[in-house]
């Protein structure tokens, strides 16, 4: 948890949005300020950060963190920056405070258009190249670490490293491929800690620790909530060796559990003992919260939550803040009953073991088999259509492979007009107008992050913060010029329940006489006196105001 001050917390529990601002640093060429009143999509910047990837707490984990921005480029007013390898400084913009926010990388230069969706990661995504040399027996942990950042092009915080006099006895086997990030959570086990990127872009390392200062979360912050009914208190640590054999330090109640580590593989009953005695005794109760903004917390940050009277003492791991939803923040650890797969008899270390080999070779053979169907049938479908097929495979930071098929009117997708996009997650797109160096401009289709093209929204409802016309004049105000002479004022527009001009103060501030307006009444107020006429009968009532006099009214 980064430190604000007294007056920037209680500015955060009223809620609302917490202006920032963004420093784009691209590889050529002058750095560019982005603002999130200028220059960016109303809701759509965020941060994810997380200390573990799934649902039991992780001893060295080094999740990469997230930031994501859509741009308004409308006017072109980016189209001569070169994204791609650009970092991005975030700054929070509290009351009285600035407050530093992360430094990402963007990985991809985003595609042309009206606007430019950015996706960044911080400086964890660097281990992920491949491991050549520099680690051996001997070294001590600090050294080790530091040496992996030096490989990674990474700096450290100037805190010590834990446990870092410890040497390394273990070596990695010569034969195997690495990378930096795999070795570094190996080397952060011994330490024991995890490690995540900082707000100003230096590698930190940190663990849950009841002994800081706890952030105090009340229902009134509190959107939405789903707590668990036990809380988790960590008894031991497991350690699988390679024989499939287990050790073990303190009890298994409620265990954590490691393996495949060499440094560990050499040391195991020392290097256990270290971790039980960090980890020993940690108790937390796992619930998932949607809350106001808090853009300072970040994940293993210590939390007392109080709802409904009950407070419950919690450690987050997974942190996401966003500019549209607030803050998301989850503690995730599975019960006892679900981790240990408690149904029936326990298994013995050899069925265990026989059974993870089975299913990850079913999981292997199912796979292939559903990968060359779908081959198949796509290739057919090309054929069957006169097009040509493409498939792109791309390796994404967590080692995970992300495959793009497309379909095209010419050999190659260079020589291509006609392009479909097929089989990305949740999306579908094509376009008339070519590869473009490959970065299409879809003419329609939905993304995977929910955004979409199209020519033509029938609906009954459509809700929106924010409507951009082709000139970029804000739709709302233009609807209500267009509607001022037929729109009637109702009740619920008279009690404030629709805010008119997205001013906050739209129930409360009086209007001022010398400004033409009838002294001491509030426009809620006047909503309420005219209800049942239009809005252009209460304007001219009002000594012939105008909708654009109402509109731009500073209240």
């Amino acid at each position: 948890m980064q430190t604000i001050t007294a007056t920037s917390l209680q500015d955060l529990r009223r809620g609302g949005a917490v202006p920032y601002s963004l420093l784009i640093s691209p590889t050529l060429g002058d750095p560019v300020p982005v603002t999130s009143a200028d220059d960016v999509l109303q809701g759509s910047f965020y941060v994810d950060r997380r200390s573990s990837d799934d649902d039991v707490l992780q001893i060295g984990n080094t999740t990469v963190g997230e930031m994501g921005v859509t741009l308004i480029n409308h006017d072109g007013r980016f189209d001569s920056v070169i994204f791609e390898g650009a970092t991005i400084q975030v700054t929070y913009h509290l009351k009285g405070e600035q407050l530093a926010g992360g430094s990402f990388v963007i990985d991809e230069r985003p595609k042309k258009g009206v606007l430019l969706e950015l996706r960044a990661l911080d400086k964890m995504a660097r281990f992920n190249r491949p491991y050549t040399s520099g680690i051996t027996a001997g070294q001590t942990l600090t050294q080790a670490i530091q040496a992996a950042c030096t490989a990674c092009d990474v700096v450290t915080s100037t805190d010590p490293i834990p446990n870092g006099t410890y040497q390394i006895i273990g070596e990695l086997e010569a034969d195997q491929q690495y990378t930096w990030r795999q070795i570094l959570g190996w080397l952060l086990q011994l330490a024991p800690c995890n490690a995540y990127i900082g707000p100003e872009g230096r590698l930190n390392f940190g663990w849950y620790d009841n002994t800081a200062t706890p952030f105090e979360l009340v229902d009134t912050a509190v959107w939405d909530s789903s707590v668990a009914e036990k809380n988790i208190q960590v008894t031991g640590i497991v350690y699988v060796q390679k024989d499939g054999t287990e050790k073990i330090a303190g009890t298994d109640d409620y265990a954590l559990e490691i393996s495949g580590n060499p440094f560990i593989e050499a040391d195991v009953d020392n290097c256990l003992a270290t971790i039980q005695a960090k980890i020993n005794g940690l108790t937390f109760r796992p619930m998932e919260l949607s809350t106001l903004g808090f853009p300072h917390l970040w994940p293993m940050d210590l939390a007392h939550v109080t709802l409904g009277g009950v407070t419950y003492q919690t450690y987050f791991t997974h942190v996401r803040y966003g500019s549209r939803d607030g803050s998301t923040l989850k503690s995730k650890s599975a019960p006892k009953e679900i981790k240990d797969y408690a149904v029936g008899a326990p298994l013995t270390q050899a069925q265990r073991i026989a059974v993870h080999n089975l299913v990850e070779r079913y999981k292997e053979s199912m796979l292939s088999e559903i990968e060359l169907g779908l081959s198949q049938l796509n290739e057919d479908m090309a054929a069957a259509l006169g097009y040509y097929l493409t498939t792109i495979e791309t390796v994404m930071p967590d080692s995970s492979i992300s495959r793009k098929t497309y379909l095209h009117d010419h050999t190659t997708l260079e020589e291509s007009m006609v392009i479909f996009l097929l089989g990305a997650p949740n999306a579908f797109a094509w376009t008339e107008t070519g590869w473009n160096d490959g970065n299409p401009a879809w003419e329609y289709g939905l993304g995977p992050q929910g955004n979409m093209i199209m020519q033509i929204i029938s609906a009954y409802k459509i809700g929106a913060e924010l409507i951009l016309l082709s000139d970029n004049t804000n739709a709302e105000s233009r609807i209500m010029e267009l509607l001022a002479g037929s729109l009637t004022i109702r009740e619920s527009l008279a009690q404030g329940g629709v805010n008119l001009v997205k001013n906050p103060a739209f129930g409360t501030s009086q209007l001022v006489e010398t400004d033409g307006w009838s002294s001491g009444y509030t426009l809620a107020v006047l909503l309420d006196r005219f209800k049942g006429q239009t809005m252009q009968q209460m304007l001219n009532t009002l000594q012939g105001k105008t909708m654009h006099d109402l509109i731009t009214y500073n209240y």
